[in-house]
């Protein structure tokens, strides 16, 4: 919670110094206190009020296997991440240099702060599979590689379910949250398998 609430300040912070003043999304859906959980990493998640589905930026970059660092770093650290030499052939062009732009918004709540739209995810998972499957990356990215796995595989189940839910009706009747717990068992399972698999300094690569 106190990180959160200093990485909230900085951000405020920081747009006051750089003196901007122009309006911003409304998330109408979404708490910090109730993210999305991957193993032990936590991604806040919300829903702005045009329907864009919005993962907060450094629970994003933390899902990846990826130290966030500073929260006025975050964008720099994704781009770097994500526009790389080694995935460049392999990413879309919404991961494109100078298209990855994080997007500013209020939480409902009244918190602003900055995420990336949930399917930026996905494709970011995509190039990195699709890199190791070219093998273009090294062997201290294998780690992010194996995380990307895990969370396209998470997708593909969780989908399924959805899809067959609202096509039955089943939507209306199911728990709250009982999509969300069919994500958090087959990622915290597939993490047990996997994350002793390599030594500590694999998770301490920069890039």
């Amino acid at each position: 919670m106190r990180q959160r609430v200093i990485a909230v300040g900085a951000i405020e912070a920081r747009w006051k110094k750089t003196g901007k003043t122009q309006e911003v999304a409304q998330a109408t859906h979404g708490s910090p206190d109730s993210p999305l959980r991957i193993g032990e990493v936590e991604i806040p998640c919300f829903v702005l009020e045009d329907g864009r589905r919005v993962l907060g930026q450094r629970g994003m970059i933390t899902a990846l296997g990826k130290t966030p660092g500073g929260s006025s770093h975050g964008q720099d650290r994704m781009v770097k991440f994500a526009t790389q030499d080694r995935l460049e052939p392999f990413t879309s062009e919404r991961l494109k240099p100078g298209t990855l732009v994080p997007i500013e918004f209020r939480t409902p709540d009244g918190r602003r702060t900055l995420g990336y739209e949930a399917t930026l995810l996905a494709d970011i998972c995509d190039a990195v599979l699709e890199a190791r499957k070219q093998g273009s990356l090294t062997e201290k990215q294998q780690h992010v590689a194996k995380q990307c796995e895990i969370l396209v595989r998470g997708f593909a189940r969780v989908g399924i379910v959805a899809l067959v839910d609202e096509d039955t009706g089943y939507q209306a009747d199911r728990a709250r949250d009982a999509l969300a717990k069919i994500w958090e068992e087959f990622v915290a399972k597939e993490l047990r398998k996997w994350v002793k698999t390599f030594p500590g300094e694999f998770y301490r690569e920069n890039v």
